[in-house]
Parts: structure tokens; C-alpha cells; sequence
């Protein structure tokens, strides 16, 4: 019983998800804005994950990257 209530609020929040995200993505963008103090970047990248998590898991991954690559701490390649 308790399984199946879950798996009906997650199809349901799965289907309502986008009312979330839209939002923070333009609320992050707005904070994003040059003398806007808030963190923006993170409220967009919030709304990207909730929205596409695929695509937001490789962005995650991208940036990961990035910080490596920026404090000097490659992967020594095979």
C-alpha cells in the first residue's frame, strides 16, 4: 500500500516538476544579473537539474571537471 502511494506522488510530482523549475531558472537569472547580490548560478543550475537531471548530472560533471582542471589536480591518464 505504502509503495504504491509513493510511486503515485512521485508520477505526480514528475508531472508538476516543470512548475518548479521554470521559476528558480528565471528567478536564478535574474539573480545572475550584474549587481544583483544573490547566487543566481546556483538557483539556475538548481532548476536545470530538477528539470533535465540527465542533462544537469552531465553539467555537474562538467564543472567538476573544470574545478580540477583550474586548481591543477588532473587525472593521470591511462
Amino acid at each position: 500500500m505504502r509503495a504504491k502511494k509513493l510511486r503515485e506522488d512521485i508520477r505526480r510530482f514528475q508531472k508538476r516538476k516543470k512548475y518548479i523549475a521554470i521559476p528558480l531558472i528565471i528567478i536564478g537569472a535574474i539573480l545572475s544579473l550584474p549587481l544583483v547580490p544573490g547566487p543566481g548560478l546556483a538557483i539556475v543550475f538548481l532548476g536545470i537539474l530538477l528539470l533535465f537531471p540527465r542533462e544537469g548530472q552531465r553539467m555537474l560533471n562538467w564543472m567538476k571537471e573544470r574545478w580540477r582542471r583550474f586548481r591543477g589536480k588532473t587525472q593521470p591518464e591511462d
